[in-house]
């Protein structure tokens, strides 16, 4: 379809007809989404939620800083490879052809490919989707029943600015040089609710740091693309 508008395009006048066809098919893809159906379920967390505060209510900020570290795991391949196969025996159709990812204006921004029923190769592209996704789904959950209770709970209770969080990371061998401050106020933020500046300063704050960790350990931030290094064994884990 590209190769065709642009053929049109220097064709005489086909410019303004190109044009008028792909905005008319934006139209078309935003209109589109009403004839989508929502899909959806709904599970009750309240229970755990109902933990998290117990966990996080009535102690010192330390304490209750550190019982949010501590309050889950991250999603363990294992665990992520075992949904993956699991949702490809009951959804055979979804699994076996590509689906389109459009954005709230109904334009397709990326394709899910296909997956093997018992693809073990954490390198293929349809595999590491759907494990990207149950991964997300429980983060997700994680965040609503667990770290937002707790949080909303330490605000209320502490209301930690930037001093209370400079005690706690200041001597912190995690922290590289330079970046204490952002640090402290992207920290202060987060337990604020503030996700607008979270969001824009956490990916280079998080960067900065694994970095920082490496190369105190001798590691070589070039050598990701080298074959028998990896992430864990850089910093130590094993």
């Amino acid at each position: 379809m590209a190769g065709r508008g642009n053929a049109m395009r220097q064709a005489v006048g086909g410019k303004v007809r190109a044009d008028e066809l792909h905005a008319r098919l934006l139209e078309l893809q935003e209109l589109s989404l009403q004839e989508l159906k929502a899909v959806s379920t709904t599970v009750d967390i309240q229970e755990l939620i109902d933990k998290a505060v117990t966990k996080s209510s009535g102690k010192p900020l330390r304490e209750a800083r550190m019982a949010v570290c501590y309050v889950s795991n991250a999603p363990a391949i294992e665990k992520l490879m075992e949904l993956v196969r699991n949702e490809a025996r009951v959804a055979v159709m979804s699994s076996m052809f590509s689906s389109d990812i459009i954005n709230s204006r109904g334009r397709v921004v990326a394709k899910a490919p296909p997956i093997a029923n018992e693809e073990e190769d954490l390198g293929d592209d349809g595999l590491r989707f759907r494990l990207f996704r149950h991964a997300r789904t429980k983060i997700d959950l994680i965040i609503q029943a667990f770290v937002n209770p707790m949080r909303s709970t330490i605000l209320r209770e502490h209301n930690p600015d930037l001093l209370d969080i400079l005690t706690h990371i200041q001597h912190s061998p995690w922290v590289p040089p330079g970046h204490v401050e952002s640090i402290i106020r992207v920290l202060v933020a987060g337990f604020q609710g503030d996700m607008l500046i979270v969001a824009h300063m956490v990916p280079p704050q998080i960067e900065a740091l694994v970095r920082h960790v490496i190369e105190q350990r001798g590691g070589d931030m070039q050598c990701s693309t080298r074959k028998g290094c990896n992430l864990k064994s850089l910093l130590g884990f094993c």
